[in-house]
């Protein structure tokens, strides 16, 4: 039900840039921009727990990949 033909594009892309992130920081400790650097940064994580930023894994039609001040609820659109 929750994965078709429809959203199969979005969820590979969403794969990708997952695992481009992954591969940046095997390679040198810092996901950042992933492998290639052109990912939205990654920020590094900080102590401060005034405003943890979060790094949103999302599809582009649902806002893309994204920093976001605090946690996002997750919605589940069923058809």
């Amino acid at each position: 039900m929750l994965f078709d033909a429809d959203n199969l594009p979005g969820r590979v892309a969403l794969s990708e840039a997952m695992m481009s992130y992954w591969a940046a920081f095997a390679a040198n400790g810092r996901p950042g921009g992933g492998r290639d650097g052109r990912l939205p940064h990654w920020p590094e994580w900080s102590a401060n727990p005034a405003a943890p930023p979060y790094l949103v894994f999302d599809t582009t039609q649902n806002g893309g990949i994204r920093v976001a001040e605090r946690p996002v609820l997750v919605r589940l659109i069923l058809k």
